[in-house]
């Protein structure tokens, strides 16, 4: 684990997201602060295809796909979900660490992707 990795906060916002599995949960954590790349279901979550989603989920992703919708959506910036262009672009800059750094225009720049 690298030094930036290891700060990364995989603390829950509230218990009512304690039943999404670890394995889900830390790269969700590393894309949102990191902008690291997760695994196709979480992908296809951020890029708003639901069909690719369900089509790469297993039995527990499945299970809990509203908890993390919700996630993303009420927790989350806004500019790192909704599209391909904006997951990609969060990916680029960096997540959360690398966005904040931006000036104002190219945060706005994102958004509208």
């Amino acid at each position: 684990m690298t030094q930036v990795e290891e700060q990364v906060d995989f603390s829950r916002p509230s218990d009512w997201y304690s039943d999404i599995p670890d394995y889900l949960w830390e790269p969700m954590c590393r894309y949102v602060q990191l902008g690291r790349p997760c695994g196709h279901f979480l992908t296809s979550v951020v890029q708003n295809d639901l069909f690719k989603a369900v089509g790469h989920a297993d039995e527990a992703a499945i299970g809990c796909i509203r908890k993390i919708a919700a996630f993303f959506y009420s927790i989350s910036p806004s500019v790192c979900h909704g599209s391909p262009g904006r997951a990609k672009a969060w990916l680029k800059v960096g997540g959360q660490a690398g966005y904040d750094k931006l000036s104002a225009e190219e945060q706005r720049s994102m958004c509208a992707l």
